[in-house]
């Protein structure tokens, strides 16, 4: 489909090649994408296993943290400035099946840039903050970086450091972000 490059799919058709791109913004393309790539594969039942393998994680993982209040929380993709995960991307879809609330689903954007007045106006309780694609931090240093130090959820030390390639990279082991994120917010939530 080539929507990411054109020309380069175009050249690899000329080459005789079979382009496949599998863009997944949200679970639901997750699971479209596993049984597109099954078929492609001639792995149809394999892929049908796999889809349903992680629905019933997920559904598992939900209701662990169904009579759990949601934590309010704000998913950091970028630190400086400030970019965040909106609703109806993957990222606002596991925090809510982990029992949290993205305090910036509302947005009109997938994945906006957000200044530091709003972040302390939606008050997170809990920053979710990726390590391993972009500079490091710790809570120590947020709490002395400007903007930053004003965040309740820095202020109060809940910042929740998690694997960026678990969490940035929308793939099979969904499930296994979502427990991470239950576990964090609601422990002892099994």
């Amino acid at each position: 489909e080539g929507r990411d490059s054109p020309a380069l799919k175009a050249q690899l058709e000329r080459l005789g090649m079979s382009v496949m791109s599998l863009p997944i913004e949200t679970v639901a393309h997750l699971y479209s994408a596993t049984e597109r790539l099954g078929v492609a594969l001639a792995r149809e039942e394999s892929a049908q296993d796999l889809t349903s393998t992680i629905r019933a994680e997920l559904d598992q993982v939900r209701r662990a943290v169904a009579d759990r209040d949601a934590v309010p929380v704000m998913f950091v993709v970028w630190g400086d400035p400030p970019m965040t995960a909106g609703g109806g991307t993957y990222i606002d879809e596991v925090i809510a099946i982990a029992g949290g609330l993205n305090v910036f689903s509302d947005s009109p954007m997938e994945w906006p840039v957000v200044g530091f007045e709003s972040i302390v106006d939606r008050a997170p309780k809990v920053l979710i903050w990726p390590r391993g694609e972009v500079a490091e931090t710790d809570v120590d240093r947020l709490r002395t970086t400007a903007g930053w130090q004003e965040v309740t959820a820095v202020q109060s030390g809940n910042v929740l450091f998690v694997d960026a390639n678990l969490f940035n990279r929308p793939g099979s082991n969904v499930a296994a972000a979502a427990r991470v994120l239950a576990d964090a917010l609601h422990p002892g939530a099994r």
